[in-house]
């Protein structure tokens, strides 16, 4: 919506919001235009709503996902989940803790592959899943009546579209090029750095 603003006319519009006249045009572009920021934040504020709907089943809406996804999906490696959920596997190994603590999932060696491990939903997961569904579902319904059907329905769009596009894929293809490309200077480097003398010096000091 402001992409016609020249941007002393956005710095004076950001301004007039923020009270801050010292504010830099770099400093706008990082607060007011970084995408990553925004989308973040936002995400951040729905999750806090969320959460609060379902906080009687002792759900966060990140687990709340999870078991829905092995509800309807059935048992899953780590990996599988994380790519599901668009997740790292590190976030994911941090909602699957308390998950398997309160026996609501069982993590079990795979049948084909040892080193993998599937995730299944129990009895009990099940159980907390149905729990939750009803503040979830008064999540739902209040997020688009404050947000507006419409809104929802262009939001969603937007997001299959930005899902789709392909901007994670050539991120992690170019933070493993930078990661293998430090290990080969770090390793280059290594083997450059002259050797620490031991034993005592043959001259006087």
């Amino acid at each position: 919506m402001l992409d016609h603003l020249a941007p002393a006319a956005y710095l004076g519009l950001h301004q007039s919001r923020t009270g801050d006249a010292n504010m830099a045009i770099g400093d706008v572009d990082v607060l007011d235009l970084c995408n990553s920021t925004k989308l973040r934040r936002a995400a951040r504020h729905v999750n806090r709503f969320y959460d609060a709907h379902i906080a009687a089943s002792g759900l966060r809406v990140t687990q709340y996902a999870i078991l829905g996804h092995l509800k309807q999906r059935g048992p899953k490696s780590m990996l599988e989940l994380a790519e599901m959920l668009t997740m790292d596997r590190a976030t994911i190994g941090h909602n699957l803790r308390p998950l398997e603590r309160d026996g609501l999932i069982k993590i079990e060696i795979g049948p084909k592959d040892r080193r993998v491990r599937l995730i299944s939903i129990t009895e009990a997961g099940l159980e907390r899943f149905k729990l939750a569904r009803p503040g979830w579902e008064r999540a739902q319904a209040e997020f688009k009546t404050e947000f507006g059907a419409s809104n929802v329905l262009a939001m969603h769009k937007l997001m299959d579209q930005l899902l789709s596009c392909g901007l994670g894929e050539r991120g992690e293809k170019e933070t493993s090029v930078k990661v293998q490309s430090s290990k080969t200077v770090q390793a280059r480097s290594g083997r450059n750095r002259p050797k620490a003398a031991y034993g005592r010096s043959n001259t006087s000091p």
